[in-house]
């Protein structure tokens, strides 16, 4: 296909895919301003003087569970393919462990969590990462050099970055095939970013674009939606100065990346061997049938709404209650000048009429409805209050019953955390596949174990070619989350009964119940139920008992009673090989 015929394809589907974008921009920057809690209404002339408080209930909700859904060792299932390659997805989760953390993976986890639950969209990008620096390393010095105190160096190149780079994103810089529902069957993408002139020379001296000197350094078009929340396009276009726009069109089996949308700069197969294209979406409720999922924001802004409603009606009525309406004759002299002061005086003539207007500032009505809202609201998302480390909202409410509603909780945050585990696990699998095309030496990894940090040496043999990688915890977290609620819930019915004998003589123990729960969280009962010294153990059965469990302190006490004298000679007569005075039965 010839230069034209590329970039008239390029921009026509560039420009399809930017009319179906602005919308979804334009909607996003909405959500955002709803999540900082600045989505309110302008003030007017009609609420000039009326309260103006807008507490972000969005973004606390949002913080609440962002903190449960970062994974900061995600673990995962390597499946080989073929059983010859079963030895070798041994060393995989070691392999890519590492490299997740040389890409501060932890660190962007809270990004992509983000866009998320705001924007219901968050997009990853799996690149392989090669840098290669210029260095000075010192050699050994001559003679003269020591008669001269000279420190002789030359230089060499050192690779400080060869592995797979998972690259955080911006959803207002990435588009789509308008006809896509999943990041499985779209035909193509646009990533778009802002380079510098040298940035791209650069590029061109090590072979990878060309025609670079056909641009012209100044900025290129573009979306207006690409700025900051708070900036207006002109500074936008102000603070990117005169960086270019480097857009990148991905499909399966081409990439061609054009400057200013008119310079080619590269055109070629798409350059990795597993021939997708290595974007990877994620949010934390799907939607069928699109790529952009339900907003966590979205589903509770009218609730923020309400709630802000309630808390300016309720200053409102109390500032009007402190600061009374005065109501004035109209033939007072000089009415509209009058000013409240502390000991002012206002001045009628006899008939004149001037009293205060009383309201009562009743605010319990708006402060239940507040609560219900707010309660709504928590139902909603799914950020229980005690997730957040609140107590329980009734004083009434048993620990059980807390300990159940956490757990209801803590299901629908697993339902959130494994939709961002599937995510991890997929960028996992390019990162695996970029490591059998680029790792072509032994590599060595940093392994922290019980016993510290150790190195293991990894080879090109040690990487297979068909896998497939799964998210470890996925059932198990959710399975375990109902089982803890099934215990809690016998528990609850039986701990009131605990020691109460029953009819057949035994006797109600929620102990096992208890070990049971435990073992749930992954630990193990002795911890909370260490062995008790046996002496300690007697005199507690005595104190049940009704015994004193003192005479357990007298000199002798606790030890095994010795036979008596006469108990001796009749068990020596009794066995004519007993032997001594010792009184053993052989």
């Amino acid at each position: 296909m010839s230069e034209n015929k590329t970039l008239d394809l390029f921009n026509s589907r560039l420009e399809s895919a930017e009319n179906a974008h602005r919308p979804r921009a334009e909607k996003w920057r909405h959500l955002e301003k709803v999540f900082r809690g600045q989505s309110y209404p302008p003030p007017t002339r009609e609420t000039k003087g009326r309260a103006r408080i807008f507490p972000p209930w969005c973004y606390q909700q949002v913080e609440t569970i962002k903190p449960r859904l970062i994974d900061p060792e995600p673990t995962f299932r390597y499946l080989p393919v073929e059983p010859s390659d079963e030895p070798k997805a041994r060393i995989l989760d070691k392999v890519v462990k590492y490299q997740l953390e040389q890409n501060a993976f932890v660190e962007k986890q809270p990004l992509f969590i983000h866009d998320a639950m705001v924007k219901s969209f968050a997009v990853a990008k799996v690149v392989q990462a090669y840098e290669c620096v210029k260095t000075k390393k010192r050699v050994k010095r001559g003679p003269m050099d020591f008669l001269l105190g000279r420190s002789p160096v030359k230089e060499t190149k050192v690779v400080v970055k060869n592995w797979p780079d998972v690259i955080y994103v911006d959803p207002f810089d990435f588009m789509w095939d308008p006809s896509a529902t999943s990041d499985r069957d779209w035909r193509y993408v646009f990533h778009r970013s802002w380079v510098t002139i040298d940035d791209l020379r650069a590029r061109e001296a090590e072979g990878i674009y060309s025609n670079v000197s056909e641009l012209v350094d100044s900025i290129g078009g573009g979306l207006e939606d690409q700025r900051g929340l708070d900036e207006t396009p002109e500074e936008a276009r102000a603070r990117r100065g005169n960086r270019i726009e480097l857009i990148e069109m991905w499909e399966r089996n081409r990439l061609v990346v054009v400057a200013n949308r008119r310079v080619i700069l590269r055109d070629e197969e798409n350059p990795y061997w597993h021939k997708q294209i290595p974007f990877v979406t994620f949010n934390t409720q799907p939607q069928q049938n699109s790529l952009i999922g339900i907003s966590e924001v979205e589903t509770i802004e009218h609730l923020q709404e309400h709630l802000w409603t309630m808390r300016n009606l309720r200053v409102d009525a109390v500032k009007l209650a402190i600061h009374k309406v005065l109501i004035l004759d109209p033939t007072i002299k000089n009415a509209n000048d009058i000013r409240w002061t502390h000991g002012g005086k206002i001045f009628a003539a006899n008939g004149q009429r001037v009293e205060w207007v009383n309201i009562d500032p009743n605010a319990a009505p708006s402060m239940n409805e507040e609560q219900m809202a707010l309660q709504d609201m928590q139902t909603v998302s799914g950020a229980d209050p005690l997730l957040a480390g609140q107590s329980a909202p009734s004083a009434n409410d048993t620990a059980t019953g807390a300990s159940i509603a956490q757990e209801e909780a803590n299901k629908r945050m697993a339902m959130k955390k494994m939709q961002f585990r599937i995510f991890a696990a997929r960028l996992a699998k390019l990162m695996v596949q970029l490591n059998y095309q680029y790792l072509d030496d032994d590599y060595v990894i940093r392994v922290a174990g019980k016993a510290g940090e150790a190195y293991e040496h990894v080879s090109p043999d040690d990487i297979p070619l068909l896998l497939d990688v799964r998210p470890v915890g996925l059932n198990e977290s959710i399975s375990k989350s109902v089982e803890r609620n099934s215990i809690l819930e016998v528990m609850n019915v039986l701990a009131p009964m605990h020691g109460q004998p029953l009819g057949d003589g035994s006797k109600v123990d929620v102990k096992s119940l208890i070990e049971r729960l435990v073992r749930t969280y992954d630990m193990e009962p002795d911890e909370f139920f260490p062995q008790m010294d046996p002496m300690e153990q007697q005199a507690q059965q005595m104190q049940q008992m009704g015994m004193d469990p003192n005479v357990l302190a007298q000199p002798g006490a606790g030890a095994p009673a010795q036979p008596q004298p006469e108990m001796q000679a009749d068990m020596s007569a009794a066995d004519p090989n007993a032997t001594g005075d010792v009184g053993m039965i052989q």
